[in-house]
Formats: C-alpha cells, sequence, structure tokens
C-alpha cells in the first residue's frame, strides 16, 4: 500500500480504519485482509455502517500535475485509445469526473485494460469502473452508448487475456507515472 492509497483509507474509509485499527494490533494476516477490502469494497454515501461511521464515496479518479497529464494524453493518443486525439486538458476532465460528454473510446478493452493498469499502481481509484459509470466519462464506439461497469469489467477480462503485450506496455507506462508521482510528494 503506498502512500496515495494509504492516504485515501485514513480520510475516506472510516469504516475500516475503524474496524482495523481499533484493536491493539494489526497483523500481517489482519493486514493483508484490510488491503484486500479496501481494493474491492465500495463505500455508500450518506449511510451509516455498522460502526457508525458515514462512507465516503470519491468524487474524482485522481489527481495528476501538469506533466503527467501530457504524458497521459500522449500515451492514449498513441494508444488510439478514443477516437480522435485528446488533449492535457480532456483527460484532467476525465480524471476529476468533470467531462461534459463521454469520452468516445475506439475499443472498450484497449481502455479498461489501460485504466486497470494505471489501477494496479494505486494512481487511480480503487473503484475505478463504478466511478467511470456513475459520471459517465465514457462511451463506446460502436453502440455510442454510455459504458456501464459490466460492460468495463467484461471488456476488461476478454482483453486481458488476449493482449499480454499490450498490458505489459501500459503497466510499463504506469509504473513510470507512479515514479513520477512518488518524486513529487
Amino acid at each position: 500500500m503506498n502512500i496515495n492509497s494509504m492516504f485515501d483509507l485514513l480520510a475516506n474509509r472510516k469504516d475500516l480504519v475503524l474496524k482495523y485499527f481499533s484493536q491493539d494490533g494489526l497483523t500481517r494476516h489482519e493486514f493483508q485482509k484490510l488491503h484486500r477490502e479496501f481494493n474491492t469494497t465500495e463505500t455508500v454515501a450518506e449511510e451509516s455502517n455498522e460502526y457508525g461511521a458515514a462512507d465516503y464515496v470519491p468524487t474524482s479518479l485522481s489527481c495528476f500535475n501538469d506533466i503527467q497529464l501530457s504524458l497521459i494524453a500522449d500515451m492514449v493518443n498513441e494508444a488510439h485509445l478514443f477516437v480522435g486525439d485528446v488533449s492535457m486538458e480532456d483527460m484532467e476532465l476525465f480524471f476529476s469526473c468533470s467531462l461534459d460528454r463521454p469520452l468516445q473510446v475506439s475499443n472498450n478493452g484497449l481502455a479498461a485494460l489501460f485504466l486497470d493498469c494505471l489501477r494496479s499502481e494505486n494512481l487511480i481509484s480503487h473503484n475505478w469502473q463504478k466511478l467511470i459509470a456513475d459520471y459517465q466519462l465514457l462511451c463506446s464506439y460502436k453502440t455510442m452508448k454510455v459504458l456501464k461497469r459490466t460492460d468495463i469489467s467484461s471488456s476488461l477480462s476478454e482483453y486481458r487475456n488476449r493482449h499480454p503485450q499490450t498490458q505489459k506496455a501500459f503497466a510499463n507506462f504506469a509504473k513510470k507515472l507512479k515514479s513520477m508521482k512518488e518524486k513529487e510528494e
């Protein structure tokens, strides 16, 4: 778990903080359970959980600086993730969940794989698929319909298994971006 994830956990997941940090100690096994739960469970706004804490729903995928946004824009344009080129400003609006209209993906699986690689390096929110669906950030080139969470998930599974080289390239890019972000902090 990196510093961004830890901050996200402490600031936004009071339910998990109370559940795991109210004990005398935290074993390696308990930490693994905490980490898995943090990465796989979602929060629900305005509802109290069994620990009495209101859960938090993130309102953005991530926050990148201008250099990082420029690199991301270059990478997605080079990989032809979207129909037409996108700018650094488009990427900033995308990651802040503030687009006026969804970006049109050229291939659902390709876009999902790129975002999943960013998530693997903890560069975007752990519930990125939900945020993309909720904020209607992406639409399909073929159907012109906004991508739902199930569309993203199934496209990711199919694409990941058939394109390991693309996954490797995206993973390397995400690691480079993570390194830049860590140096910044």
